[in-house]
Order: C-alpha cells, then structure tokens, then sequence
C-alpha cells in the first residue's frame, strides 16, 4: 500500500510520477508483476546492482522522481528497522537531494500476517524537508560514509513518524 500511498501524494505534491526501486525475486508473482510494470519499477537484480543504481541516476537527472524504501521489505512489527544504503549511495552519485517521508498507519491497516487489508483504518503521511548530502560527493565513499548518510535519513524518517 505504502507505494500508492506516496504515489498518490508526490502527485498531489509536484504533479510527477514516482517511479520505484524494488527487488528482482518479485517478478515472479503475477501481482507484483503487474505493479511493477504499471509503475515502472527498476527491478534491482543482485549481480547488477549497479544497472538499476545507474537507471535510477538516469531518471533523477531528468528531473524524475525515485522512490526508495530503504528498509528493503515489509516490516515484520511496524516499528522502523535499521535502513540500507541504496539511497545512501543514490544520493551521492545523483547530486540529487532525499525527500523524507513518513507514513503512519499502513501496518495497521495491512499487518504483514494479514491476507487483506482491515477497514476503516487511517494513514497519515509526512513529507519531510529535503536533505542534501552534495557535500559529500568528491569524497570517497566509504562504508562508514554510507552508513552515516543511512543512519541520519532513518533518525529523520523516524522523527516524522513522532509528528
């Protein structure tokens, strides 16, 4: 849901589409398929990861829009999990700022358990000031600059979730 949820939002917002990164493994069932087709998923296959961090480039330098979920799946509880870094590293090659966002809500809307979603449940979303990480580039880009760069989106995905 968290897809359509921002789709609809950044649209709302700055009347672009969002077009996703996911995982490969998913085009193996008919609805992701479907869902990744539609949205124009850049699906990530793990012996090419820098094919999709390249398309991704490509899009953002076209003044298009990437969305990223750094935890990388579902969360099993609805609590933020420790994030990974492709927007880390996206946002370094790209130059390109990240735009925080927060939803509340969709986990309990559709627990991970769960084979539909329950009704009558509310989501809030919270977009975040964009934060630019231009500074970094020309450095070399360690694991640990990675992981600092992650570790702060996360910190402020997480306060948007308090707001």
């Amino acid at each position: 849901i968290d897809p359509l949820v921002i789709t609809s939002a950044i649209f709302k917002k700055e009347r672009k589409i969002v077009r996703y990164i996911g995982k490969k493994e998913a085009l193996e069932n008919i609805f992701f398929r479907f869902l990744y087709q539609t949205f124009d998923v850049i699906a990530i296959d793990p012996n090419l990861k820098y094919k999709a961090l390249n398309e991704a480039i490509k899009t953002l330098g076209n003044d298009g829009i990437i969305g990223i979920f750094p935890e990388g799946e579902r969360t099993p509880d609805g609590k933020i999990c420790t994030g990974k870094t492709g927007a880390s590293r996206l946002a370094i090659y790209s130059k390109k700022p990240v735009l925080p966002v927060a939803i509340n809500g969709t986990y309990a809307l559709w627990p991970i358990d769960r084979r539909l979603p329950k009704i009558k449940r509310i989501i809030r979303i919270t977009i975040g000031k964009p934060m630019s990480f231009s500074h970094h580039s020309g450095k070399k880009i360690s694991k640990k600059l990675l992981r600092s760069i992650t570790d702060s989106i996360m910190e402020r995905i997480a306060d948007l979730h308090l707001a």
